[in-house]
């Protein structure tokens, strides 16, 4: 029998699709459309509902679906508040489980040992008569895609940041939501960014001199009322000083965090949207091998395959 699932990695500024089949070990990507948080830090069960009902459309012929979401928001009733707002520490946790009225089915995590937590996947509701699983936090999936020893770190950076090792994870580091806020500014006068990056060279950022505070978001983890410009002098306030100087603060953000890991793993959107970051993280760590996790699988959707050959 041919068993196939719908992968959906429902993130903050993306949702991914894919089509695992297990019988044949086969991954298809499928559609990747905007996140509601993107725009949006709440959203009602009915707007939840129709999204899974669109997407689970356009997928009639699979058996079982997989869903992991970005963590740490909550319901009030009938919204559910995302972990950009401040009201996401009251009610259930689980985004998809309190849509069919479960218990907050996430899956274990390796990193709690809460009693709200699932330890194996378990069919929680139906979408158009296809069973959905418990839902997964998408970092944990992507913790699930990799192979960390004790010399190793992974920093995942998607629309947050997180340093990944065997023991511990340190979130809410400034990552793609940060570029979005300097994009906006370039946008506003019709340039883009990261095509602006995607040509700087590796001296751009080495003497770049700008000093910048890059938690520009209240959830970032050193939030203290914005971010901030400052050194700006005469002659060096320019479009590729700024951007080299965003570049060189968001690397170094994690240095007092990694100091002693012979191998450091990069991973998430943004490692692979802004090509030189390898080879600065080489730069600025030159006592670490670092390698850029490059797959045609998504980490999350990699990682929620692992769980289905492990327990489905």
């Amino acid at each position: 029998m041919c068993m196939k699932y719908l992968l959906i990695d429902f993130g903050a500024t993306y949702i991914k699709c894919a089509v695992y089949n297990k019988t044949q070990d086969q991954y298809v990507k499928g559609q990747i459309i905007p996140s509601p948080f993107f725009k949006v830090n709440k959203i009602s069960k009915v707007e939840l509902l129709n999204i899974l009902f669109n997407i689970v459309s356009l997928h009639e012929k699979v058996d079982g679906i997989i869903i992991c979401t970005i963590l740490g928001g909550s319901y009030v009733e009938n919204i559910y508040y995302s972990w950009k707002s401040f009201q996401s520490n009251k009610g259930d946790k689980c985004m998809i489980s309190g849509l069919f009225n479960a218990k907050p089915h996430i899956h274990h995590s390796p990193f709690t040992n809460s009693s709200d937590y699932s330890n194996k996947l378990e069919i929680i509701g139906n979408v158009l008569s296809t069973p959905i699983y418990s839902s997964l936090g998408d970092t944990d999936c992507v913790i699930k895609s990799i192979n960390l020893t004790q010399n190793s770190v992974a920093i995942n950076m998607g629309t947050g940041s997180q340093i990944i090792t065997l023991n511990k994870i340190e979130r809410y580091f400034p990552s793609g939501r940060m570029f979005l806020t300097f994009q906006e500014l370039f946008q506003s006068i019709g340039i883009n960014m990261f095509e602006l990056m995607g040509n700087i060279q590796i001296e751009n950022v080495i003497h770049s001199s700008l000093n910048l505070n890059l938690n520009v978001f209240k959830q970032s983890r050193n939030y203290n009322f914005g971010g901030s410009i400052s050194n700006i002098n005469e002659g060096s306030f320019n479009i590729q000083n700024l951007l080299g100087s965003i570049l060189k603060e968001f690397v170094l953000q994690y240095k007092s965090f990694i100091p002693e890991f012979s191998e450091i793993l990069l991973l998430g959107g943004i490692s692979k949207k802004i090509s030189i970051l390898p080879d600065l993280f080489k730069i600025y760590y030159p006592k670490s091998t670092v390698i850029l996790l490059e797959d045609d699988i998504e980490s999350t959707h990699k990682g929620m395959i692992k769980y289905i050959k492990e327990e489905l």
